[in-house]
Formats: structure tokens, C-alpha cells, sequence
């Protein structure tokens, strides 16, 4: 254990990566029950991290954990974070939200998003921009730009197993890093409303809703359109 401390302060003072964690090897296995092997969607990836990098990368998680519960970083709206943020949490939310609308006499109208394939479509230079706009320290976000950039990955199925491919985004699933950085990545969806009494947003990691309240369907459909089409918003 003292080996690794010392390996891992290492890495965080001097601002560096060690160069064989960027190196992975993903597995692809068929999905049961599907009709045709022919198609890639018909397969599961699954990737398989150096056990030292996720060790270090659970540590900085813990340490990033912190950061957030500590100087709330992260918007209060931002569920499946931390245990009192959980799914349920925000179901109750989504109801109480609807049904208050509803006691005075008004129209709540919602569009759920869910993002396809969310983590290996991350674009880098996105999520550190978001980490360096909420205050993430330096060290962290260096940190973490040099985990990403760089990286490759050997796709292994039956016995074939490929060159390294260049990994250019994305945010590794298997990483304990995964799920906080992620977080940050999405972000910007919950600082679309500029009206509290009309409007909302909720997110759990990668899926996401957008409420509207108006005195009418027409009302609140046009709402829904300024929100998703106003600068930065959510197709913007």
C-alpha cells in the first residue's frame, strides 16, 4: 500500500498519467436472444480497465464526491449522485411537480430524454470545460484530461484480437470516474430554465426532463420549444 500511495501522489503532483493505463482491451460479446448476429448492435462491449488505474480513479471519485456534497457544486436537480438523490427521489419530485400544476387548474407538460450511448459519445473537451466552469480545482481536471487523452483500446472477440484502436472520446464505463464525471458532462441541461414558475429540469446521469407549466396545452408546447431551441438549449 505505501508503494501505491507513492506511485499515486506521484502521478497527481507532477501532473501526469502513467502511459499503459490509457491501454484497454474491450470484449465483445453476443447479446442473448437476438434474431441476427450480422448487425453490431446485436453485441455488448465491454471494457476491461487496468485494476491499478481504478483504483486511483476511485480515490479521486471520493475525492470529487466531496468536493460536490461539501460546496454543492453540482445543481441540487442532478439525482443518482449521492444516496439521498435517488431514483425514487426523483419520481416523488416528477409527481408532487404534475400534480401541483394540476391543483391549480394548470397544464404540465414533459419531454424525457435519454441519451444514446451517453458515455463512449463524451466529448472531451466539453466535460473539462463544464469541471473548470464548476470550480472542479485544477489538479483534478488536469487529472483528468490526461486519463482521457491518448488512450487506446484492443477489441477482443472469439480468438481475434485487433491493433490498438485510438481512442479520440468518451468516458469509460467500467471506471469508477465514470458516473460522477458524467454528471458534470450533462450539466448544462439543468441551467435551461430561466422561468422557476414555468419551468423545470431533472436529470438522472444520462436521462433527462424538461417540464413546462401553462395555463394551456398550446402554452406550454411553445415553452417547451423556446426551451429546447433558445441558445444553449437543449438541442442547441
Amino acid at each position: 500500500m505505501n508503494h501505491l500511495y507513492y506511485i499515486y501522489s506521484a502521478l497527481l503532483c507532477l501532473n501526469t498519467y502513467y502511459g499503459p493505463w490509457q491501454e484497454s482491451i474491450t470484449v465483445v460479446l453476443r447479446k442473448p436472444g437476438k434474431p441476427c448476429y450480422d448487425l453490431p448492435k446485436a453485441y455488448r462491449p465491454i471494457a476491461l480497465l487496468n485494476m491499478l488505474r481504478k483504483v486511483l480513479s476511485a480515490l479521486v471519485t471520493e475525492q470529487l464526491t466531496f468536493l460536490d456534497e461539501d460546496n454543492g457544486l453540482l445543481s441540487a436537480m442532478h439525482f443518482g449522485r449521492w444516496p439521498d438523490h435517488t431514483t425514487t427521489d426523483v419520481m416523488h419530485l416528477l409527481v408532487q411537480t404534475v400534480h401541483n400544476a394540476w391543483r391549480q387548474h394548470k397544464v404540465a407538460l414533459a419531454l424525457f430524454l435519454d441519451i444514446k450511448g451517453a458515455f463512449p459519445n463524451a466529448v472531451t473537451d466539453c466535460l473539462l470545460h463544464n469541471l473548470k466552469r464548476w470550480r472542479v480545482p485544477t489538479a483534478y481536471v488536469d487529472f483528468v484530461g490526461h486519463m482521457l487523452w491518448g488512450r487506446s483500446m484492443h477489441l477482443c472477440f472469439n480468438d481475434y484480437v485487433s491493433n490498438p484502436i485510438n481512442i479520440d472520446n468518451g468516458i469509460g464505463q467500467g471506471d469508477p470516474l465514470s458516473m460522477i464525471l458524467y454528471l458534470y458532462y450533462n450539466s448544462d441541461l439543468l441551467d435551461i430554465p430561466s422561468h422557476a414558475r414555468t419551468e423545470r429540469t431533472m436529470a438522472f446521469v444520462d436521462n433527462g426532463v424538461l417540464i413546462t407549466i401553462g395555463p394551456t396545452f398550446k402554452d406550454t408546447h411553445h415553452i417547451l420549444h423556446d426551451m429546447m431551441t433558445r441558445p444553449d438549449g437543449a438541442i442547441t
